[in-house]
């Protein structure tokens, strides 16, 4: 069993695949570099809400995301 990553790139496709993030884990990659690690809670009007291990709710403008990562199992 190992693990494979999906990269969503562009706001169309985090809007699309939103079923599939809720509730996971995963990486936000910011526009200014920055690199956050948490379970997406929701999105509302554009912003996610990313809680982070420490169980802080990070409040993201989709606008300001450049890249969002998901670890997904892949048994190959």
């Amino acid at each position: 069993m190992g693990k494979r990553q999906r990269r969503f790139f562009f706001q169309k496709d985090i809007e699309q695949e939103m079923p599939l993030l809720l509730g996971h884990t995963l990486q936000v990659i910011l526009r200014q570099g920055q690199v956050l690690t948490g379970r997406l809670q929701r999105m509302e009007e554009g912003v996610l809400f990313l809680q982070d291990g420490r169980h802080h709710v990070h409040h993201l403008p989709l606008l300001d995301v450049e890249e969002v990562v998901l670890d997904l199992v892949s048994e190959y």
